[in-house]
């Protein structure tokens, strides 16, 4: 029996039935957390990526503005 090689033969065998359905539901309860946990984890990868591009988004900004900002200093020196 598949189901219980989890908690082992004894239990399984000691309690009888009830034991038999106490296994098979924790089967199922590692099954659908095993489901919920995989759609936690893509849901925490889409959101991580949408920070990563969003940062970049403003880096790319931030750089672009200071180099607009050095320029425009550097020639209002050489015009005075």
């Amino acid at each position: 029996m598949k189901h219980a090689a989890l908690l082992g033969s004894a239990p399984a065998h000691f309690l009888g039935p009830v034991g038999t359905k106490l296994i098979f539901g924790f089967t199922e309860l590692r099954q659908e957390m095993q489901v919920g946990f995989a759609a936690l984890e893509t849901r925490f990868e889409r959101r991580f990526g949408d920070l990563i591009k969003r940062s970049f988004v403003f880096w790319v900004g931030a750089v672009g503005s200071n180099r607009d900002a050095c320029s425009s200093l550097y020639l209002a020196d050489r015009w005075q």
